[in-house]
């Protein structure tokens, strides 16, 4: 009877241990849930982070920069405005 007691009890932290390891291991690979959220932009060499946030102000600029006719040059503008006064 002890036996099957310790045996449960070592197949349950060796369960939970995998567990743990297996969230470390997602963790560190930033794969799942708790991950950290970034979009990348890039132009030519230059290459820029953004938040989920700031991918969300940058796409609603250029949204209505497009949607007012206004030349890509001026939408650039804005972006390079927008992200040096907030940080986008």
């Amino acid at each position: 009877m002890r036996t099957r007691g310790r045996t449960s009890r070592l197949l349950v932290f060796l369960a939970a241990l995998v567990v743990v390891a297996g969230v470390g291991v997602a963790i560190f690979r930033g794969v799942g849930p708790l991950a950290r959220q970034h979009c990348t932009a890039q132009v030519g060499a230059v290459k820029v982070d953004l938040s989920p946030d700031q991918a969300r102000y940058a796409s609603l600029i250029s949204a209505i920069g497009v949607s007012r006719g206004l030349p890509a040059r001026a939408v650039s503008i804005a972006l390079a405005a927008a992200f040096q006064e907030s940080k986008l």
